[in-house]
């Protein structure tokens, strides 16, 4: 901000380097416009963002169930939308049943096709087996996610698996 009195010292010389100081903003402003370079036509085109895909990734705990939706941008995901068990309404023990799991997929799709992004191709990635990825897979295969269902072109499992890892405490005898 300008304060009274005080000038302000630009470092947008016309030759980059030098600071002369600065009376008004009118003055600091056309100083800036001065100095930015024009934007080409092949610029505005590079930073267009066409969307090539949409990754679905599902993660399923037994406390909890998370979904995020993510558009790919030249094998650049961004991320669009998620939603959790908690943000439909269940709170504490509750997010981890079935009926949470329910809701939540059931909202996640209707907003996907709200927002139009079943226009694209849907890959969904699974992680982790309980009965929320059953109840998940449920609602897709139903009357509910038959929109989205047609936009999938890719179902995959990406649970990690356990190798090795740190000996476990010794079990508890009772």
């Amino acid at each position: 901000m300008l304060k009274k009195g005080r000038p302000i010292v630009s470092s947008l010389g016309q030759d980059g380097r030098s600071g002369k100081p600065i009376e008004t903003v009118e003055d600091y402003l056309r100083e800036v416009l001065r100095s930015s370079t024009p934007i080409t036509l092949t610029q505005t085109a590079e930073r267009r963002k066409i969307v090539q895909n949409y990754v679905l990734h599902c993660l399923f705990n037994r406390n909890n169930t998370h979904l995020t939706l993510s558009a790919v941008y030249r094998d650049e995901p961004v991320k669009q939308m998620c939603m959790s068990t908690g943000q439909v309404g269940f709170k504490k023990a509750a997010r981890g049943e079935v009926e949470a799991t329910y809701r939540l997929t059931v909202q996640f799709f209707a907003r996907m096709v709200q927002r139009g992004m079943t226009d694209k191709p849907v890959e969904i990635i699974l992680r982790n087996h309980n009965r929320n990825r059953t109840t998940f897979l449920d609602v897709l295969t139903g009357r509910e996610g038959a929109r989205v269902r047609r936009c999938v072109t890719r179902v995959t499992d990406g649970t990690r698996l356990r190798h090795g890892g740190v000996r476990p405490p010794a079990r508890r005898r009772l």
